[in-house]
């Protein structure tokens, strides 16, 4: 086998095969179980080399490529506790299914409210004990008018205040599919306001759990300005990271809208350490609203960039969740250049300042984008060089080019030049195998004059006999034999007539 491997398989296969087998990560779309098998595959190429992996290490690989979500949950049910592969394995297969059927279910309920809200707009009804009037029941004869449909300000108002789609009541405990209340009447109907709902309630923050399981995480930098005057020279660079925390189900349909927010314009860049000669992978954030191109130091670190002093120290402040401010002074940059995974683009050396407590390693800011002539478009989600015209979000297979057809000339001087090679190679093997003794002829009869003149007579006398055959039998059946004669000399009595079917009949 190992013979074989040398002989028909490219240089550094094994090498090959064991970065692309260590390099398979789960993606968030990816079912585990065909994930895992073609994981396993993979290993199995590998087997009877050194980098095959066992139960063990395949154990360890797969549980560090699973996506976040099902590695969460793995921990969360104590499955990364069981050892044996295999009965692991099956445990996160069902784990899995589990995940991708609640999300089914969930995305079915928001459709279906979706449907219902959208098919079922306003019916009439009171919505509080104030709005009914003691001669309710005298005047139920006369027809009620309906409340107007929600606009996109007064479900947004609704959403950010713990709202009801349907009562339009602020602060509730409850949404639009099981409401108690009744939709408001239309007449004297107050429209929802920042100040008061459709009861004439105002907003009131609730502090309970539900309030603040609906926060988002919000992470700002601003520049601190030192001096009233240096007003007009403050700038903003901000950074806001989505919340993974789910609802307790009083959270209405627009709270999980995709227009409240989007994915990151995030991509993974490679950079020269030069202390180990080889490029690393770090995850770096293109943002258009920062004005600072701006690496953690731990970043810089593992790089071992070397560090220059600012001329003048950049202040900027943090803003947490109390509306506290924490001043900071960035006073040391690195030079930067990043290159794409495929090493088809390589940017410009940009000044980096270091910052601590960043979001992600990098964060690329407008002089990267400016410096680079980079131009973002947000809703293609993509990042085009104006000069190159290539692209760093949507990174392109690169086909090489078709060798060039080779010319006719030059087609028969090449074939030529190999049919002496070989035939000089022949005669150099013939030679050797005649050297060494061992080559031996088959021995030949002489040639049999006489027999082969009585084969040669056989022969013609076998031909003469059967043209006399044929002769004889185109004799006796001459009638068949004849050419046939012209129309007006055929015979024009018939022994039988055939009559044919009427088609249209």
């Amino acid at each position: 086998m190992s013979e074989l491997c040398a002989n028909y398989l490219p240089p550094n296969w094994e090498e090959t095969v064991c970065t692309q087998l260590l390099g398979m990560k789960m993606k968030q779309n990816d079912k585990f179980w065909d994930w895992c098998q073609e994981l396993c595959t993979v290993n199995i190429i590998l087997w009877g080399t050194p980098s095959h992996l066992s139960d063990t290490a395949l154990h360890n690989q797969l549980e560090a490529a699973l996506k976040p979500s099902l590695l969460n949950y793995c921990f969360q049910e104590k499955i990364n506790k069981i050892i044996v592969l295999k009965d692991w394995v099956l445990a996160v297969k069902e784990a899995d299914k589990k995940l991708k059927d609640d999300r089914k279910w969930t995305c079915k309920v928001l459709a279906e409210e979706a449907a219902h809200n959208s098919k079922h707009p306003a019916l009439s009804g009171n919505s509080h004990a104030r709005n009914t009037s003691s001669a309710g029941a005298s005047s139920s004869s006369n027809p009620v008018k309906k409340c107007p449909k929600l606009e996109d300000s007064e479900r947004t108002l609704l959403a950010a205040n713990n709202g009801c789609f349907k009562c339009q009541w602020f602060n509730q405990d409850h949404n639009s599919k099981n409401c108690p209340n009744n939709f408001p009447d239309g007449e004297g109907y107050k429209k929802v306001t920042a100040m008061c709902d459709a009861a004439g309630n105002s907003p009131k923050r609730q502090t309970n759990s539900s309030s603040s399981l609906r926060m988002r995480p919000v992470a700002a930098v601003i520049p601190e300005a030192v001096q009233a005057s240096e007003s007009d020279e403050e700038d903003v660079i901000a950074t806001i990271m989505p919340s993974a925390i789910l609802g307790n189900g009083t959270d209405s349909k627009d709270d999980v809208s995709p227009s409240f927010h989007s994915k990151h314009l995030s991509l993974k860049f490679k950079i020269l350490a030069h202390h180990l000669d080889f490029m690393l992978i770090f995850t770096s954030l293109l943002d258009c609203g920062v004005h600072l191109v701006l690496i953690s130091p731990e970043t810089a670190d593992e790089l071992q960039l070397e560090r220059f002093p600012l001329k003048k120290p950049e202040t900027i402040s943090v803003a947490i969740s109390k509306g506290k401010k924490k001043i900071m002074s960035l006073s040391q940059y690195v030079k930067l250049s990043v290159t794409t995974l495929d090493n088809a683009w390589t940017s410009k050396t940009v000044h980096a300042l270091i910052a601590p407590g960043l979001c992600m390693p990098i964060i690329l800011g407008l002089p990267f984008l400016s410096h680079n002539k980079l131009i973002i478009d947000a809703d293609a989600r993509t990042c085009i060089d104006k000069t190159t015209g290539y692209d760093l979000l949507n990174l392109s297979v690169i086909v090489p080019p078709p060798p060039p057809r080779m010319k006719s000339v030059d087609q028969i001087k090449s074939t030529k030049s190999a049919k002496k090679h070989v035939l000089a190679e022949i005669i150099e093997v013939g030679k050797k195998r005649m050297e060494d003794g061992k080559l031996t002829f088959e021995d030949i009869k002489p040639i049999n004059a006489i027999g082969a003149i009585c084969d040669a007579v056989e022969k013609l006398a076998t031909i003469e006999q059967l043209q006399r055959h044929g002769d004889k039998v185109k004799k006796d059946f001459r009638e068949i034999f004849e050419p046939i004669p012209h129309i007006d000399d055929l015979p024009m009595d018939y022994l039988a007539h055939i009559k044919l079917k009427d088609a249209e009949a």
